[in-house]
């Protein structure tokens, strides 16, 4: 685990310094001040590679994963504080940095001139905690109460989110238009 962390860790800071990415979360104000414990970097890495089994990961666990790789200790109660809108925001920003950045190198290998855009659109869903089936209507079936969907509208050519919207898993994809 240790070490496809630090290869997976390697891989992002050849798009990413610890810098940039900290200069990203005080942009979010996900981090509002100098000697808060949790520093974006750790949060980002915490939230990309604490994956230690296949069930849903609790606050404990994050906390203890947190303690172990950046000897940062932080209370599970303090930890769900961390996850607000300034967290959506800075996650939101490292996604398209980093998405900006691997186009950018990509499209560099060939020869797009004669389109004006390529829009990518797709999307995912999962399921979310019951509590909140009245904002997010599942699907019939196992798959629960509540599904949250994600769809993205991505314009490859410029490299720009065009749009990302959240909804019930229970609509069909083919009901989301962009535009």
């Amino acid at each position: 685990m240790e070490e496809r962390i630090e290869q997976l860790s390697l891989k992002l800071y050849r798009y990413f310094k610890a810098s940039r990415i900290e200069e990203l979360g005080e942009k979010s104000l996900f981090v509002q001040r100098s000697s808060a414990k949790l520093g974006s970097y750790a949060f980002l890495l915490m939230n990309i590679f604490d994956r230690r089994s296949s069930k849903e990961r609790s606050l404990n666990d994050s906390c203890d994963w947190l303690e172990e790789y950046f000897g940062i200790s932080l209370s599970k109660q303090s930890l769900d504080e961390r996850y607000n809108t300034y967290a959506v925001s800075f996650m939101k920003s490292c996604f398209e940095e980093l998405l900006s950045e691997i186009n950018s190198l990509e499209l560099k290998k060939i020869n797009l001139k004669s389109f004006s855009s390529i829009q990518l659109t797709d999307s995912t869903s999962f399921r979310i905690g019951d509590n909140l089936s009245d904002f997010y209507k599942g699907y019939k079936g196992n798959a629960g109460p509540s599904v949250l969907k994600i769809h993205l509208n991505y314009d490859l050519l410029n490299g720009q989110i065009e749009e990302i919207r959240l909804g019930d898993g229970s609509v069909h994809d083919n009901a989301y238009t962009f535009g």
